[in-house]
């Protein structure tokens, strides 16, 4: 009896998989004989190479999705829950205040609703909803001047708790609005605190920079 076919046959699972990773990767090895190995086991041997190719392709999906992005968006779930702090505008605008600030999950835990209040209403003056996008980390801005700029994580920093999101495109910008958020920078200090730096372009009239410090209540 040779263990040739043993060999053979753990040998390509463990590429393909490597290479593939996904559910093709089984139909493919079923429709070709090279896990049968009927000579030297039948039942057994075909059940061992198909629990294997099960959880190879299982282990290399999950480290595919193991992204910076991935862990970063986990990060920002944990802001879940309300935030008061306080707001400055600098480079070209001036001006300061207090705000709350409440996050919430939506979308079954794939988004992160960021509601920022300024003032004495407690209607929200403008919110962002953070989700992946595939291995992109992105966001979209709902701006208290009625447009909606939407943005993509460019750089992460795991070790700092940084993501810089730079410009994607804006919707609803007229003459009247063109103003909007070009970049946003937010880091995670620790577990309740809290920085995030709004860069508004598009208008000369508007340019400047929001710095908001937050807290967790």
């Amino acid at each position: 009896m040779t263990t040739r076919p043993i060999i053979i046959c753990a040998s390509t699972l463990l590429v393909a998989a490597a290479r593939t990773a996904t559910s093709t990767l089984a139909k493919l090895l079923i429709n070709q004989h090279w896990w049968t190995c009927s000579e030297i086991g039948g039942a057994t041997i075909r059940t061992i190479c198909f629990s294997g190719i099960i959880y190879l392709c299982s282990a290399a999906n999950l480290a595919a999705d193991d992204t910076a992005s991935d862990r970063m968006f986990e990060r920002l779930k944990g802001l879940a829950g309300e935030w008061e702090g306080s707001l400055e505008w600098s480079q070209g605008r001036t001006g300061s205040g207090k705000l709350k600030a409440i996050y919430s999950l939506t979308g079954a835990g794939s988004a992160l609703v960021e509601n920022l209040i300024m003032g004495t209403s407690d209607v929200p003056t403008m919110s962002t909803v953070y989700h992946l996008d595939g291995a992109d980390l992105r966001m979209t801005h709902y701006c208290a001047v009625k447009n909606q700029p939407r943005l993509k994580a460019s750089h992460i920093d795991e070790s700092a708790g940084t993501i810089e999101f730079s410009f994607v495109d804006v919707t609803n910008a007229t003459a009247a609005n063109r103003g909007h958020v070009e970049g946003f920078v937010i880091q995670l200090l620790d577990p309740d605190h809290l920085n995030l730096k709004f860069t508004f372009g598009g208008d000369p009239r508007t340019s400047g920079v929001e710095n908001i410090t937050l807290r967790r209540v």
